[in-house]
């Protein structure tokens, strides 16, 4: 969805035309390449200037879903934030699970419960701990093990009979489905049993997704691949199949059982439906459901399911980040969170890729988490934000982690990394599509050289040359070196630049020779300005400056890894303005860091002041601040005065003790405004405890004077 704030400046009418057809222009990549090709000048350092967004999340971007039968509540895995939320049946929210470090050690995927005691088993993806694969929680919520296998993990299912897990392998193309016993006083998941049927007959396994169990034991497993359920006993003997491609559109993901009712439901993603079954019979029951934003509907399907006691079915819709309900009938019902809990528009969630519009100087965003393109003034004033999830444009975005905009035309295009809607080109103000090329999947950046758009495929590493007005791919080139992370075109040599996550540069030269070089650090970005390469490591929370000939370190840009002003967080992508200004995304920091040439500042007086609550659902802390050195953050901590409890922006959620919360800071940067977005509210009338502190360019802190605010809310 395309949204311009109020309290924003709009889009200028510069900034949505582009150059007419035949208009007498020096190119911009000729003028990038006189650039480049200009005297050898010593390297000019660049210090942090200012930080543009902030760390947010949607108060719940539901993907896991389990009922507990002993607490009788719906517990929710919020794949974004990486917590998983307890809420009871008429949606009230009654807190997060507990984590060693305030989060799920990886994404919050799939949930089951052993219904013999109430506890929790959560597949947790992705982990940044290798050693954590299954957690286990007991049925409160607290943390109780850790389980590390070796086994990509999104799906799993308890034995009700033997608290057993069942747990298939992860992602497409993997066939295996895997049975643990569980030792908790080890904290260790022993294989007992393996359910291993490749192919695509009655019984056989290409894909599985979701798994469930019955009270007798038996296993029930969605086969995206083959489109159907399969239902194998206790002990892994293939039983029987239901649904295929006539009942079931594709891209299966959750099921759930309702013995008492004789149904299995089964979340049908490509429909946007969910699929009732005869359990006994298999036959089909009924569809419910559809694509689109209103009551009992999906923006690309519901992920994992469940069914409560009153037979009501209860569909996690993470497009739209919140939970939707079906009686057994399939007419929808209750929805929460009620109204919904959207993110800061300003803020980012996982940010990949960035690039800077040649005319304008704004800044664009692919937040990959956050599902959309951010734009931003060079002040970090909010132009605009565009996107949601979905597969298909114009809205639509799959895991965005690439963004360019065309020198010659100024359209935006945008590579989703999960595949459909693929390759989209925008024009410049988001207002229609001009072009979509269907290409491989797991698309990590883009670029323009010459007037064609080349993409770099991370894994398997290939770089693609296509034509932005026909589609039509031009060239490609397979890496002899592995998965590729990062993408640079020389304006000057039209020398193609690649990084690995095994600390390795590549550069091909259009004549086709290939050489490769260690690098000191992991590359996720490639930028050229003058005579040098800048290369971010994302391990290092760095730029690296190479002599863009030879290839010789030349300088650093930024302090390491950390939060404060010029450290950076997973730095990734790169761009710079026309005025020489380097803008590098932060990854892990949720934010962009504009660096410049601008002498370091003197420390001077600063004053910090908030100014209210807003009439939101959600609580929005706004305020002004002022340094003479120029404001680095502007850090916010929010306290709930009837549970003492403070909120956590960054982890989104409510934590003892007090936390400081990055505010976004737009505006001069003497004297900017700032704002605070509490995602996660506690309810339509609290009063909290606000203080809010600047920090200056030079490191000065100043803490303005405490408020406590009440925050009201009424329906519209």
């Amino acid at each position: 969805m395309t949204r311009v704030l109020p309290h924003h400046r709009s889009v200028p009418r510069r900034a949505l035309l582009a150059a007419a057809p035949g208009a007498a222009l020096i190119s911009p990549h000729d003028k990038a390449a006189a650039a480049a090709r200009g005297d050898r000048a010593a390297y000019v350092p660049l210090r942090a200037q200012r930080i543009i967004g902030a760390p947010t999340t949607p108060g719940l971007a539901a993907w896991g879903l389990a009922y507990n039968p002993v607490s009788d509540e719906l517990a929710v895995g919020d794949y974004v934030a990486r917590q998983v939320r307890r809420y009871g049946r008429d949606g009230s929210y009654r807190g997060d699970f507990t984590n060693p470090s305030g989060q799920v050690p990886g994404v919050a995927s799939a949930l089951s419960v052993d219904a013999r005691d109430g506890s929790y088993y959560l597949a947790v993806t992705g982990s940044t701990s290798a050693a954590t694969d299954v957690v286990k929680y007991a049925p409160d919520g607290s943390y109780l093990a850790g389980f590390g296998i070796d086994q990509l993990v999104a799906w799993l299912a308890v034995d009700p009979t033997t608290g057993d897990l069942w747990i298939p392998d992860a992602f497409g193309g993997r066939t295996v489905i895997r049975r643990y016993a569980v030792d908790l006083a080890a904290q260790r998941l022993t294989q007992v049993a393996t359910i291993d049927r490749p192919g695509t007959g009655p019984g056989q396994v290409r894909w599985a997704t979701g798994v469930a169990t019955d009270a007798a034991g038996r296993l029930y497993v969605v086969d995206t691949g083959n489109v159907t359920v399969h239902v194998f006993d206790a002990a892994g003997s293939w039983l029987r199949d239901l649904g295929d491609r006539t009942s079931l559109a594709g891209d299966l993901r959750g099921i759930a059982l309702d013995e008492d009712l004789d149904r299995v439901y089964v979340s049908n993603a490509a429909g946007a439906t969910v699929a009732a079954f005869a359990l006994n019979s298999g036959s089909l029951v009924a569809h419910f459901g559809g694509e689109g934003t209103g009551p009992g509907q999906f923006v690309d399907g519901a992920r994992q399911l469940a069914v409560t006691p009153d037979h009501r079915i209860w569909a996690a819709d993470y497009g739209l980040r919140r939970v939707v309900s079906f009686d057994a009938d399939g007419v929808a019902g209750p929805v929460f969170p009620n109204p919904g809990l959207p993110e800061d528009p300003a803020g980012l969630a996982v940010p990949r890729g960035l690039a800077v519009d040649p005319v304008t100087g704004e800044v664009l965003v692919a937040d990959g988490f956050g599902q959309s393109i951010t734009r931003y003034a060079a002040d970090g004033s909010l132009v605009q934000r565009f996107g949601r999830r979905g597969s298909t444009p114009p809205e639509g975005m799959n895991y965005p982690k690439a963004v360019a905009v065309d020198p010659l035309t100024r359209n935006v295009w945008v590579a989703n990394h999960e595949g459909a809607p693929h390759l989209v080109g925008f024009t410049p103000d988001f207002g229609a599509v001009v072009r979509q090329i269907v290409a491989p999947r797991f698309t990590l950046d883009l670029k323009f050289f010459r007037g064609l758009l080349y993409t770099l495929q991370t894994t398997p590493g290939a770089v693609r040359v296509y034509n932005p007005t026909t589609g039509a791919l031009v060239r490609q080139w397979k890496s002899p070196i592995g998965a590729l992370t990062a993408l640079g075109i020389d304006p000057a040599t039209g020398n193609i630049w690649v990084t690995t996550s095994k600390r390795r540069l590549g550069i091909l030269t259009p004549a086709g020779r290939f050489r490769s070089i260690a690098l000191g650090g992991v590359g996720a970005g490639v930028a050229f300005r003058g005579a040098e390469a800048y290369v971010s490591d994302s391990a290092g929370g760095r730029i690296r400056v190479l002599d863009r000939v030879t290839l010789a370190a030349k300088a650093v840009v930024g302090s390491g890894s950390g939060t404060g002003l010029g450290q950076l967080s997973g730095p990734s992508a790169l761009d710079f303005d026309a005025a020489g200004r380097l803008y590098v995304v932060e990854l892990r920091g949720g934010r962009v860091t504009a660096f410049g040439t601008e002498a370091a500042p003197e420390a001077g007086s600063a004053v910090v002041t908030v100014t209210g609550l807003g009439t939101a659902y959600q609580p929005m802390v706004t305020g002004t601040a002022s340094a003479a050195a120029g404001v680095a953050h502007v850090e916010v901590s929010v306290t709930d005065q009837a549970s003492g409890r403070c909120f956590d922006a960054a982890k989104n959620r409510w934590v003892a003790g007090a936390v400081w919360s990055r505010a976004v800071v737009w505006g001069p940067v003497t004297a900017p405004s700032w704002r605070l977005t509490v995602q996660l509210p506690l309810g339509p009338d609290r009063v909290y405890a606000v203080t809010a502190r600047v920090v200056d360019r030079a490191g000065r802190v100043v803490v303005g004077p405490a408020a406590t605010l009440r925050h009201t809310w009424a329906p519209a």
